[in-house]
């Protein structure tokens, strides 16, 4: 059976698709996962249609 989020990770990312439909997540637990999400944090997003920018909030290097 598929649903709206296999269809939208068909257009956006097969890899994820894949991963999704056989429901392997990702390692919580890892420590690069936990460093990815603590500067997913300090992030800033635009989105345009169907495209996303992260921005570090405040800019570069401060």
């Amino acid at each position: 059976m598929f649903t709206g989020t296999h269809i939208n990770y068909y257009f956006t990312c097969p890899r994820k698709l894949w991963l999704f439909h056989r429901s392997i997540q990702c390692e919580q637990g890892s420590d690069l996962v936990k460093i990815g999400k603590f500067y997913h944090e300090d992030l800033d997003e635009i989105i345009i249609d169907n495209i996303k920018i992260d921005m570090m909030k405040g800019g570069y290097g401060e």
